[in-house]
């Protein structure tokens, strides 16, 4: 059985953080041995803030540059077209790996997970401020970044 419960350690011990968590905690049997692997999870507000930066910066772009990242076979500018856009970003800002297509027969970027048990806090940072500035520099260079900004803000 694979569980996943976020604790808050207080002065009395370890206590489920979130309603969900004390439920869980409550199915485990007294009595019963548990491995636990303890570690400070990354921060959901700044993960919506990424994801704010992303939808953004998506909304700012001209149509004819979301229709770039729109296949054939997709429905325009739905989310899958948001989820190329981002992964897009993060291959350039270098946050990928590479892998080889056996079809094109050559090594592509492909991006890196950014699950929260993929990436510490400090590389996640690092990414966010790496695609801020590409967003800031280079694809919305002509947005002042108070609009910028203030789009993130409505987003989270």
């Amino acid at each position: 059985m694979a569980l996943k419960i976020h604790l808050r350690c207080t002065a009395s011990g370890l206590v489920p953080l979130y309603d969900e968590d004390y439920d869980a905690k409550r199915r485990l049997k007294v009595g019963h041995d548990y491995l636990a692997e303890i570690r400070e999870p990354r921060n959901i507000r700044f993960h919506r803030k990424y994801f704010a930066l992303i939808n953004a910066a998506w909304d700012l772009l001209s149509p004819q540059s979301r229709d770039f990242f729109r296949k054939d076979d997709d429905l325009p500018f739905d989310n899958i077209c948001r989820d190329r856009f981002r992964k897009t970003l993060e291959v350039a800002c270098g946050w990928s790996e590479q892998v080889y297509s056996i079809t094109r027969k050559e090594w592509l970027e492909a991006p890196r997970s950014i699950a929260f048990d993929k990436m510490t806090a400090e590389e996640f940072e690092s990414l966010y401020n790496n695609v801020f500035h590409f967003i800031s520099t280079r694809l919305l260079r002509d947005t002042p970044q108070e609009e910028l900004d203030n789009l993130i803000r409505n987003y989270i």
